[in-house]
């Protein structure tokens, strides 16, 4: 026969295991990252880009769907791996861009590249960018259109491409 003491025991355990099955839905959704669609991810990067220039006194970029297509076409075909993470084909983007403008235009353009989670792209892009002296330059190089194309690639990472055009 089990003394009291052991039998107490077992119940506070039973007790224990109980209180965590029916907390764990509430510390499922306490802890869990919250995913970010891809066109807010895109709304997120345009936001902060604009609030950092804004923050150097530089004009706001304009969206410009030409741009937005052509830089979400990059960021597909490095999530697909149809292209390795880099700016190759921006001579291609470059001459197809200017089908979007009545008259010559300069462009730049980054790219990030991010296994983060989808709430924290937007934010690491701009970061990104702010610490690289080449991608820092584009950020606040003289433009005033944009386009951004955002894509995850079937291993969760994330590819975004920003193009700059005056």
């Amino acid at each position: 026969m089990k003394s009291a003491q052991s039998m107490n025991f077992t119940n506070h355990r039973w007790a224990v295991a109980l209180i965590i099955i029916w907390a764990m839905p509430f510390l499922n959704k306490m802890y869990a990252q919250e995913e970010v669609s891809i066109l807010d991810i895109r709304k997120g990067v345009y936001k902060n880009v604009n609030d950092y220039r804004q923050e150097l006194r530089l004009n706001r970029l304009q969206a410009k769907s030409g741009l937005n297509k052509l830089a979400q076409e990059h960021a597909v075909d490095m999530a697909e791996g149809r292209v390795e993470f880099s700016h190759k084909g921006f001579d291609k983007r470059y001459k197809a861009a200017k089908n979007y403008f009545k008259r010559g235009i300069t462009m730049a353009e980054n790219i990030y590249f991010s296994t983060y989670p989808s709430s924290e792209i937007a934010e690491g892009s701009l970061n990104g960018w702010i610490e690289s002296p080449p991608h820092h330059k584009a950020l606040k190089g003289k433009y005033s259109y944009t386009g951004i194309g955002v894509a995850k690639g079937t291993d969760g990472s994330y590819f975004v491409v920003q193009l700059y055009a005056e």
